[in-house]
């Protein structure tokens, strides 16, 4: 039976090698660790008092990046330590984006004077001169903080020394295309801390289907057979090679090194959704007045994001041959702050509750910005 990996830090903070749950337990019992919280939601512990060494292993991460969607994985020699799956925010980045310029075109409109003469009209003058400039586009940036800002919380946990990303098939150069823009941004600031290797997309899969990994067709399936079994491929690349092999007279190629792919935790993660204020809507009440949209009026404490544990009462009616009795039964719902109401935004977004007060609410989390499902139990690739 396989145990799951525990990550360890040292009473420093920094990371240490994983342990096995079971010890991780009997040291807690024994007030050698303590439980560590961090914005993954992933187990860990700390140890108390120095340890007898510091000595690490080579711990890979593997990078599968896309458009939509992004698989992240660690792996070592003996153990695939996690694989997350990134739901990357670029379709809702463009979509508010577009929903902005409409309103900013709108309030520009609004304020040009028809009555006059084109010529005297409120109209801004075209200026071509700043459209230059070496920026990316919003939608690719958020992309890349988001699986930047996961990668940075499992550096805290892992002591990672490689990095293994997938390049491009069309070009590796910064300009060519949006995609290779963020693609160098990417490995800009993933150099900051491994040492970043070029896997390409035919090594990607050869050594999948040498590990007889599974890969599904759909891209947009949560399972660990959509991105999570690229990523573990790349990562298990420092490890094995496909080098030149000499048997007597022939010489041939053939796979080199031992890697363990072994049941690991599994997770989605994705962007908080934020809910921004409309300074400028489109619809104006009576006497100019507009309707304020996001924010809060004060009727609770928490802050947008805070995950917390709300108390409802809900009524049930019970009826009988000669009398009617009401009974109060109290359900407890968990879920998103978001404004003054409670969402819940996986599998799919729901509001449960409208008008969250103080009274009946328990914090359970700050907000991270992240919205993380860890799978009860562990995952595992097979055909």
């Amino acid at each position: 039976m396989f145990n799951k990996r525990v990550p360890v830090l040292n009473p420093d903070g920094t990371p240490a090698m994983p342990t096995s749950s079971s010890r991780a337990r009997r040291w807690i019992r024994d007030g050698k660790a303590k439980i560590v919280q961090n914005d993954l939601r992933i187990f860990c512990v700390q140890l108390v008092e120095e340890p007898s060494g510091r000595n690490t292993q080579d711990i890979s991460l593997g990078i599968d990046p896309g458009s939509c969607f992004t698989g992240v994985a660690i792996q070592s020699k003996q153990e695939t330590l996690i694989g997350l799956n990134l739901n990357l925010p670029k379709k809702q980045v463009q979509k508010r984006l577009t929903e902005r310029a409409v309103l900013r075109r709108t309030r520009r409109g609004r304020r040009i004077k028809r009555s006059l003469p084109f010529k005297r009209r409120n109209h801004r003058q075209k200026r071509f001169n700043n459209r230059r400039q070496s920026k990316l586009p919003p939608s690719i940036r958020a992309n890349k903080q988001l699986e930047l800002r996961v990668v940075d919380e499992l550096r805290r946990l892992y002591p990672i020394t490689h990095a293994y990303v997938e390049r491009l098939n069309k070009s590796n150069r910064p300009g060519f295309t949006i995609a290779a823009q963020g693609q160098t941004f990417l490995i800009k600031e993933l150099e900051n801390h491994f040492l970043v290797i070029l896997v390409k997309g035919w090594e990607t899969e050869a050594t999948r289907e040498w590990l007889k990994l599974p890969k599904s067709k759909n891209k947009a399936e949560q399972t660990p057979a959509a991105h999570v079994s690229d990523a573990i491929a790349q990562a298990a690349r420092h490890f094995i090679r496909y080098a030149v092999s000499t048997t007597g007279m022939q010489t041939g190629r053939e796979w080199k090194g031992l890697i363990q792919v072994t049941p690991f935790p599994f997770g989605i993660v994705e962007r908080l959704p934020s809910r921004p204020r409309k300074m400028h809507d489109l619809t104006v009440q009576k006497g100019g007045v507009r309707d304020t949209y996001g924010g809060f009026d004060g009727t609770h404490s928490f802050k947008n994001g805070d995950y917390v544990e709300y108390k409802t009462k809900r009524s049930t009616l019970r009826l009988g041959y000669f009398d009617k009795a009401q009974y109060k039964s109290v359900t407890t719902l968990k879920g998103y702050i978001s404004a003054n109401d409670l969402y819940q935004f996986f599998p799919v977004k729901k509001r449960l509750k409208q008008g969250v007060t103080d009274k009946n609410t328990r914090l359970i989390r700050y907000s991270s910005h992240l919205i993380v499902n860890l799978h009860r139990g562990l995952a595992f690739l097979s055909r």
